[in-house]
């Protein structure tokens, strides 16, 4: 199962999209929990969201996306077509900026 924190991010959307199983684990951030030990061994920038899938761990948004399209193809997020498939990820980068 995959585990993702604070989905108050693009991704939250992707994996509803894509109707994979997924844990989603608060982090609270007015708290500081961002700094807590054991997030920072997730992510050593301190940063959310973040996305476990099994041993595997990665941070930010369109990276997390591009692994989830790329590893669940049966659950695709993107279009086939490389036109369409090119203005979404156009879009998501204009997105993070």
């Amino acid at each position: 199962m995959l585990t993702v924190t604070d989905l108050a991010s693009i991704v939250d959307h992707g994996l509803q999209h894509s109707g994979l199983p997924y844990e989603y684990r608060a982090v609270n951030l007015v708290k500081g929990e961002q700094f807590s030990p054991e997030f920072e061994k997730l992510n050593p920038l301190r940063c959310v969201p973040v996305l476990v899938d099994g041993d595997f761990v990665l941070s930010d948004s369109s990276a997390i996306l591009l692994y989830l399209e790329e590893k669940y193809l049966q659950n695709a997020l993107l279009p086939v077509d490389p036109k369409l498939r090119a203005v979404n990820l156009q879009v998501s980068w204009t997105w993070e900026q």
